[in-house]
């Protein structure tokens, strides 16, 4: 699967849906997806920062339609989590084991729609987008 960058709204560079909004200019950001998910035992962790206290996850978020934000968060036992589709194409949150669809799933997420889901047990939890797998995130339950 190839990338294709170019600027967004606010001037960033960023996935783009067509070829035909292509920027040459974000050319140094190619190489930069994030690799999906392996079935063979492989650990993935994303590359954004641990934020505390987190009781919503945006998905599509702040011109960025193929990304979780925050992308990490850290909650204690218990906590409910809204997940919102904030983008413009549909996303889920679905929980990933193993290599494998795991035990929680927003199911698909239309602009605008919510899902809430409850952390009750401690653990390192990681999820994908199921509509665009090269999406994650990870949700650590103290």
């Amino acid at each position: 699967m190839v990338a294709l960058w170019g600027r967004v709204r606010d001037g960033r560079c960023a996935i783009v849906k067509d070829v035909a909004q292509v920027d040459p200019t974000c050319r140094h950001m190619a190489g930069r997806l994030p690799e999906r998910p392996r079935s063979e035992g492989v650990r993935f962790v994303p590359d954004s920062p641990l934020v505390e206290g987190v009781d919503t996850i945006k998905i599509g978020a702040n011109n960025m339609e193929y990304v979780f934000f925050p992308g990490r968060a850290h909650l204690k036992a218990g906590t409910t989590v809204t997940f919102t589709n904030a983008g413009d194409t549909p996303h889920s949150a679905t929980s990933f084991e193993s290599g494998k669809v795991g035990t929680w799933d927003t199911g698909i997420l239309n602009s605008g729609e919510s899902k809430t889901i409850t952390f009750d047990k401690p653990g390192n939890y990681f999820y994908i987008c199921t509509p665009n797998p090269w999406m994650y995130g990870q949700v650590i339950v103290e």
